[in-house]
């Protein structure tokens, strides 16, 4: 049996169409009791947290020259700051829900300039917003690096 899944877990190229409907902006994959060679690698209790309306999912590209030697594909990530904050509102209020209350960001915005620069740049404005109501915590974001 052959199943349509990603190399990330995420939906398939073939259900996105399925799944926009259902409005789904965010999933969530929590990662903990695992093997590890780390250190206490088995105390790790991660949830990450995906996009999944907007960026990579927007639908936005296309291919011209299909079959001839100068075929192009395009790809192009879409982020809105409405879609940007509402998953960082998202997250911040899961981690404030967690026994540790740590929320990391992590982004790629020493290489993709504009979109993650985005992400990183929302995350401490609802970082300090939100830091108040969250308790003890860390947050941190990891970017340009």
């Amino acid at each position: 049996m052959c199943q349509n899944t990603s190399s990330s877990g995420g939906p398939a190229p073939a259900d996105l169409p399925r799944l926009r409907p259902i409005r789904q902006r965010a999933s969530g994959s929590r990662v903990a009791g695992r093997e590890s060679p780390l250190h206490n690698g088995h105390e790790i209790d991660w949830v990450v947290i995906r996009e999944n309306s907007e960026g990579e999912y927007s639908g936005n590209g296309g291919r011209v020259h299909r079959g001839l030697p100068e075929e192009v594909a395009t790809e192009v990530s879409v982020f809105t700051r409405a879609g940007v904050e509402r998953i960082h509102r998202f997250a911040f209020e899961l981690a404030r829900a967690r026994p540790r209350k740590h929320l990391t960001m992590v982004t790629k915005s020493n290489a993709q300039r504009h979109g993650m620069v985005l992400w990183d740049e929302i995350f401490y404005e609802v970082a300090k917003a939100s830091a108040p109501r969250a308790g003890q915590g860390a947050y941190r974001g990891r970017g340009r690096g």
